[in-house]
Formats: C-alpha cells, sequence, structure tokens
C-alpha cells in the first residue's frame, strides 16, 4: 500500500529488529499480509553501534518472501570489508553509514557491481557538506535524526536543517540522488 501526498509516493515498510526472531517467518508472513511495501533489516555488530542485530542467517528466511523489497541497514564496523557477506541476498537497497567507512568511492562502487542500489546514510551529528564528492555516485540518501543503534531515542532537531541543505544541494545542481 502506497500512500500518495501531493506529488510524493510514501512506501510503508517496517524494522524487522522488534520481529519474534524464532517465527521469523510467520512473522513476515503476517506484515505482508497487511500489506507492507518493504522489509528493513538491522544488522547491528555491537562495535559500530552498541547494540547486536542480526547476521546474515535473517536472509534465509527471506529467501521465501522474495515478492518483497528488502532494505538493509549497516551498522557495522569496517563494513567494506563485509559487503561479500550480502551478495546475491535478498536485498534491493544496502545502506551504510559514511561514519564507518574509509574508502566511500569504492564502497559505493562494490555495492552496484553487486546490482544493489546504495543508500548513504549520515548520523546526526555529521555535516552535510561530506557528500559534496558523493553525489554522483550515491542512489539514495537518509539521514538519521535519532542517535545511532538504539530504539525510542529523542529526535534530534537541527536534522530538519541538515535535510533541508541537502535537499536543496540535490535540487540546485539537479543530482540523480534521492532522500528515502
Amino acid at each position: 500500500m502506497s500512500i500518495m501526498s501531493g506529488d510524493k509516493i510514501y512506501k510503508i515498510g517496517t524494522s524487522l529488529a522488534c520481529a519474534d526472531q524464532l517465527n521469523m517467518g510467520s512473522e513476515i508472513g503476517k506484515l505482508i499480509e497487511i500489506v507492507i511495501e518493504f522489509l528493513h533489516i538491522d544488522i547491528m555488530d555491537g562495535h559500530y553501534v552498541n547494540n547486536f542485530c542480526f547476521g546474515t542467517k535473517i536472509f534465509f528466511y527471506l529467501e521465501e518472501f522474495k515478492n518483497i523489497e528488502a532494505k538493509t541497514h549497516l551498522m557495522v564496523e569496517d563494513p567494506y570489508l563485509k559487503l561479500d557477506m550480502f551478495n546475491g541476498k535478498h536485498i534491493n537497497k544496502l545502506s551504510f553509514h559514511i561514519e564507518a567507512y574509509k574508502n566511500l568511492i569504492h564502497t559505493l562502487k562494490k555495492i552496484h557491481n553487486m546490482w544493489i542500489e546504495a543508500v548513504t546514510i549520515l548520523n546526526a551529528t555529521t555535516s552535510h557538506n561530506t557528500l559534496d564528492y558523493l553525489y554522483p555516485h550515491i542512489d539514495y540518501i537518509a539521514v538519521m535524526a535519532v542517535e545511532t543503534g538504539d530504539t525510542a531515542k529523542d529526535f534530534i532537531n537541527p536534522t530538519v536543517d541538515k535535510v533541508t541543505a541537502i535537499s536543496n544541494e540535490i535540487k540546485k545542481e539537479k543530482l540523480p540522488c534521492i532522500f528515502i
């Protein structure tokens, strides 16, 4: 089910981080019944963020649900070295935090070579200027409005100004990337 507002279309999705992991297949089936359009899979390693959430085994459960979009959010230390673990998995978009990478252009190229769209995420405290040289390589941009890695955190208000600045840059330069 998509929601249209003006000239924008919003898709409804859900994170699997709070799903009953012992009954993942059933949980995903219930979500599809209520007409969600994508699954959000958080991968956390306990290093980049303090929490642990999912390993690559989650993709075993997603094999029977290839008719639904899967967006994977990497919150791991040195993720470039782990990208091969996701090659060939049921992933449409792979999100990563630019703060965790040393060589962003190589990372974006590697993700694209895996036929996956790249979502570049900025943490709430990272300047939007960090994206300046990356725009031509980015498919999508996401800006964290809470501290990364924990649920039920407070909204960080200056994020709104950052989103506005990035949006203005995308429009001004007629760049190919999109906010999600």
